[in-house]
């Protein structure tokens, strides 16, 4: 399985963000640009991922990432309450949606998860 794409929408910095996975990808660019943003997106869904048990939403503080609470990780200028991360594995899309009605939450539920077999 290889990882080909992440998507980041309304997820702290990035409004709308793609980056596309190559064999080599470099992420570069000026201070507050989203670099850390991306990496952050990748280790927020890894933490939160448990096969053995039907998570509810994703985990803001763990052992890879700690992102503090729902209004930490909301874009400011969001026009909803809540932030997505997609990725693109071999052509297959995978969206993890979460609300963050509840700004003040180190746990957020999801209103949409992918099923990963």
């Amino acid at each position: 399985m290889t990882l080909k794409r992440i998507s980041l929408k309304n997820f702290k910095a990035s409004d709308d963000t793609q980056v596309r996975i190559e064999r080599l990808t470099v992420l570069a660019g000026l201070n507050g640009s989203g670099k850390s943003t991306i990496l952050q997106a990748l280790g927020l869904l890894r933490q939160s991922y448990d096969p053995d048990a039907n998570s509810v939403g994703l985990l803001l503080s763990g052992s890879l990432v700690q992102l503090g609470l729902g209004k930490d990780v909301l874009n400011e200028r969001a026009e909803t309450d809540s932030f997505s991360i997609s990725i693109n594995e071999d052509g297959t899309d995978y969206v993890w949606q979460c609300s963050c009605r509840n700004l003040n939450k180190n746990q957020l539920e999801y209103i949409e998860k992918p099923k990963i077999s």
